[in-house]
């Protein structure tokens, strides 16, 4: 248990690092942003989801988050539901 958690604040460390380091600022406004508010309270498949939602190219990203174009790859994911309400909350 005690190793479970060791693992899991390693992967929010690592994952809010890659949040936050994107290579464009607004990504890293709104990714990083999404990360540091949810990143804690996120279940074990919604980390999955966030992790391999972090591979995704800033262009595809900003695509889809920014212009709102509609991206099949990133809306099969259950937690890209959060990332879109985060960013509406931003928006406002």
């Amino acid at each position: 248990r005690k190793i479970n958690r060791q693992i899991r604040c390693f992967k929010n460390q690592r994952n809010f690092n890659r949040s936050n380091h994107r290579g464009t600022k607004e990504m890293d406004l709104l990714i990083g942003g999404f990360a540091k508010k949810n990143l804690e309270s996120l279940n074990a498949e919604e980390l999955k989801e966030f992790e391999l939602i972090l591979n995704y190219t800033d262009k595809k990203l900003n695509s889809w988050l920014v212009d709102n174009k509609t991206d099949s790859d990133l809306e099969k994911f259950s937690i890209s539901k959060k990332i879109k309400e985060f960013k509406l909350i931003l928006d406002k």
